[in-house]
């Protein structure tokens, strides 16, 4: 009990990172130590893509048992290791937390391989370095850092560096550990936002969310330039307090997803950790948890108009689930769109043991 599976997730291509705070390990090897499962996803079949239009999502224990019919998968159910055996042979039982991971060749580094750049510093008791994030283009590194008491309601401060080998290299266009750019959020006067509470970058564009139910996408006005500026604020319909009450914005992620025609456009997915998605005459059954999934109608003006959000929830969540606490959303040509939250507080094998839940998208696009 108290694993907390799900508490973090990133995903990148195939590779899924999934943190559980309370989970028994660590450098004391205590209880509460803390653990992070990185797995490799299979490569799905093109037969295996599955549509966002699918609103019941797929716990990803049931969605891999499927593919694990490999000698080389692993299967990690709460603190059981599976292995595959050719087949369907092995064991099933598959309802709590768990991840698909494979042998990899991981080779111990030391802090002699790593080559330090620069330290980027903030304004004091302003909570610098509470996020970070950074994308990449062919003509840069753009690095995020959020610091979520700054001026009292969060600022968000972009760095940008040469792309490439970084050692020694300094920040593009602005001396030693200036920013290029500093972004605020729409209400810059809202003391208490913390804007920047999470933060994600695809590229050069930025998403911003804040504890006041805030989402904004912000890109260069120019093309590579550093005059970012907000493009648009995300909302789930909902008025501006009830997205605070929801937690609209807990979590955000981004990726560039390339449809049928071969148009690549950005698609954000924004976590609701507190929304109560069904209703109990029993008002302590709450806080389920909800995803959404936007994306531009016009991948070239993203301050033009923006799909009506995809909405994603499990509806076998637990009371107090809270899924979308923590989200990652990751798309290539082989692999289509995936999506993965967490629900961390999901009470599954025992109390809080936490649960990942994933969704796809057909290669063709989410709508």
């Amino acid at each position: 009990s108290g694993e907390q599976f799900g508490y973090s997730v990133l995903l990148e291509d195939r590779v899924l990172a999934v943190g559980a705070t309370g989970a028994s390990g660590g450098v004391s090897g205590g209880s509460g130590g803390g653990a992070v499962t990185i797995g490799l996803l299979p490569n799905y079949a093109e037969a295996a893509v599955r549509s966002l239009k699918e609103e019941t999502p797929t716990l990803l224990s049931d969605y891999m048992a499927d593919y694990a019919n490999s000698v080389q998968d692993l299967i990690i159910v709460g603190d059981k290791v599976l292995r595959g055996q050719g087949g369907p042979s092995f064991e099933t039982d598959l309802s709590g937390p768990m991840a698909i991971v494979s042998y990899l060749d991981i080779d111990e580094h030391t802090s002699a391989d790593w080559t330090f750049v620069i330290q980027l510093t903030g304004a004091a008791n302003s909570l610098f370095g509470f996020r970070i994030a950074f994308g990449l283009t062919p003509q840069r590194v753009v690095v995020a850092v959020s610091a979520i008491t700054e001026s009292t309601h969060g600022r968000v401060h972009i760095y940008t560096f040469t792309p490439g080998d970084l050692a020694g290299a300094l920040p593009l266009g602005a001396p030693n550990d200036s920013p290029v750019a500093t972004l605020q959020g729409i209400n810059a006067g809202a003391a208490g936002e913390k804007f920047g509470y999470s933060l994600a970058v695809s590229g050069d564009t930025i998403v911003v969310g804040s504890t006041a139910g805030g989402v904004f996408v912000f890109a260069p006005a120019t093309p590579n330039g550093d005059d970012w500026t907000q493009v648009r604020a995300l909302s789930n319909g909902v008025s501006a307090a009830l997205r605070a009450t929801y937690n609209f914005g807990y979590a955000v992620s981004i990726a560039r997803h390339t449809d049928g025609a071969g148009d690549a456009y950005p698609v954000v997915v924004v976590g609701e950790r507190k929304r109560k998605t069904r209703q109990f005459a029993d008002e302590t059954q709450k806080d389920h948890g909800r995803v959404y999934v936007f994306w531009p109608l016009d991948k070239d003006d993203l301050s033009a108009a923006w799909s009506t959000p995809k909405i994603l929830q499990w509806d076998k969540s637990s009371n107090l689930a809270q899924l979308g606490w923590a989200v990652s959303v990751s798309s290539t040509s082989q692999q289509g769109l995936l999506v993965v939250a967490g629900a961390p507080m999901h009470s599954g094998v025992g109390s809080e043991t936490g649960a990942v839940v994933m969704w796809r998208g057909g290669r063709g696009g989410v709508a």
